[in-house]
């Protein structure tokens, strides 16, 4: 088997996302729009569950069909039961279920666009505009001066942890804001049950 058809696996390392609150810490890393652990509301999905968390791992290199590579980027989504869920089937223990996609980065810049034109098309109430300047920015594309190493800079390992990490805090950003679901839950479970086109 040559190297080139071979598909690699890069394995995550694990994030931490908090944000200050005006009554926490200094010392602690703020992300704009990220709830804080202690803080954390998670968002519904819908009347029996809730988004508790999003996970961007396993970056899987794939070779396309003109011998161009691209990465796939797994997304686990855990979801929380809600507490009708809880008082109707009276356990206390409800499992938390796992909801598992594949992306590409490009599905997710059509995302960020989506959610922002939805933002936008709600209205432009003073609510609306807050709202968007805490939609996280993506992790940047490869910049311009090594676009003629696309693919040898588009697939570094550290350039991939990076991208990686930033993809989580933005898909965490976006599900564990309730204004962001309310507004855009059809579209967020569109971008989380639709398969990336290969």
């Amino acid at each position: 088997m040559s190297t080139q058809n071979r598909i690699k696996i890069l394995a995550p390392e694990p994030i931490t996302l908090l944000q200050n609150e005006e009554n926490d810490t200094p010392h602690m890393p703020t992300l704009p729009g990220i709830p804080t652990r202690k803080h954390r509301a998670c968002s519904s999905v819908n009347d029996n569950f809730n988004f508790s968390k999003v996970s961007v791992t396993d970056c899987t290199i794939l070779k396309g069909d003109n011998t161009s590579k691209f990465a796939m980027w797994k997304i686990t989504i855990i979801l929380q039961p809600s507490e009708t869920l809880i008082e109707r089937t009276n356990k206390p223990q409800v499992a938390y279920p796992k909801v598992q996609t594949y992306k590409r980065y490009s599905d997710f810049v059509t995302f960020r666009n989506i959610i922002i034109n939805k933002i936008v098309t709600n209205g432009e109430t003073s609510e609306n505009i807050l709202l968007l300047s805490k939609i996280p920015k993506l992790p940047p594309k490869i910049p311009w001066y090594e676009i003629w190493q696309y693919q040898k800079a588009n697939y570094n390992k550290k350039w991939l942890i990076e991208r990686r990490i930033g993809l989580e805090i933005f898909l965490n950003g976006i599900v564990l804001n309730q204004d962001v679901v309310q507004i855009c839950r059809s579209e967020i479970l569109r971008f989380l049950e639709e398969p990336s086109p290969e």
